[in-house]
């Protein structure tokens, strides 16, 4: 999915940001099969209890919305990713997500993003590894 959404948010009109949106459309709808396949019905990827895949995907959440307003696209999550789409909005409600981890607004995102693009390589480096410590800090929060 990074990969995709990267190339989304970097490429100029054209063929490469079509093959891009397709890709990424194709991330959500792999998700949403593999939601169903492991869920066992819960409402969390494991079933009943929040697990580490829930955490892993919550971040993309925020996400979203920047790849449509960089790809000038809407995403077809609502209406081809149904259960993915209802696990985001109720995973957002989940005490340990909602403490833990403050879903940035769309709008830094893309501001973030059109930043991004001008930013030298070491300052995204270090904004890969300030997401992994707050994933943790999440887990964390889980076990105790």
């Amino acid at each position: 999915m990074h990969d995709a959404a990267v190339r989304v948010i970097r490429s100029p009109r054209g063929e490469t940001r079509d093959q891009a949106k397709n890709d990424i459309a194709e991330c959500f709808r792999n998700l949403e099969v593999a939601y169903l396949e492991v869920s066992l019905g819960g409402p969390y990827f494991g079933g009943q209890r929040i697990g580490f895949l829930d955490i892993a995907v919550v971040p993309y959440i925020c996400w979203v919305d920047a790849f449509e307003t960089m790809g000038e696209y809407k995403l077809p999550i609502e209406h081809q990713c149904p259960n993915l789409h209802a696990w985001f909005t109720f995973i957002i409600t989940h005490p340990s997500v909602k403490e833990s981890l403050t879903l940035t607004p769309s709008s830094k995102v893309v501001e973030f993003c059109k930043l991004e693009n001008v930013l030298p390589w070491y300052f995204r480096l270090i904004f890969y590894k300030v997401s992994q410590v707050v994933c943790g800090i999440v887990l964390l929060s889980l076990w105790y």
